[in-house]
């Protein structure tokens, strides 16, 4: 069985841009609301946030978040057709 590790709705996470100019490089704290995968290796996570009175939500990738250590991601597992003890 394949498994991913995501993190989980509604976790506090932080932007991490670190390749935009000095202003937008601070992080940015936002709100897990959703996760879509793509592959194996591509998981994408809809996190909002609030810029002065404006709510921004934009898919963010994985390698730019940064989870607080005490956030437990949660395992998702696949089973591939044709894998012993899948529904036919």
């Amino acid at each position: 069985m394949n498994s991913i590790d995501i993190i989980p709705i509604g976790a506090k996470v932080l932007i991490n841009r670190s390749g935009q100019d000095a202003v937008e490089a601070q992080p940015i704290e936002a709100q897990v609301v959703s996760v879509m995968i793509e592959g194996i290796f591509d998981v994408q996570y809809r996190c909002v946030w609030w810029n002065d009175r404006t709510r921004v939500s934009e898919w963010i990738e994985s390698c730019e978040l940064v989870v607080d250590e005490n956030t437990s991601r949660t395992k998702l597992g696949f089973i591939s057709a044709g894998h012993e003890g899948a529904d036919p």
